[in-house]
């Protein structure tokens, strides 16, 4: 088995646990849920996959100021950023 196929096996596993599943490189909730919006009081998540990497985005307001977090997971590994706007204002303009 190639280094590709371990990983995208530990990738199926990892998703089983966490009730979500990929299809057609969308995530869909076990309950039906698909990559819609997910939204709370005071957030907003949205999340795609890329080839064998998943990308969520997620805008919170912490203390009356808008942020986003991106992160980023590959095989049980993630990694992510936290932004304020201003910091984001070129990808707004587009």
């Amino acid at each position: 088995m190639g280094e590709r196929e371990r990983e995208r096996k530990r990738e199926r596993e990892r998703v089983r646990g966490s009730g979500r599943a990929r299809e057609d490189g969308k995530w869909r909730d076990y309950d039906g849920e698909g990559d819609e919006d997910k939204e709370g009081k005071q957030r907003r998540r949205r999340g795609f996959a890329v080839e064998s990497k998943m990308f969520e985005l997620e805008l919170l307001e912490r203390r009356g100021k808008p942020q986003i977090v991106i992160e980023e997971s590959k095989g049980g590994v993630s990694s992510w950023v936290r932004m304020g706007l201003a910091s984001l204002g070129f990808l707004m303009e587009a």
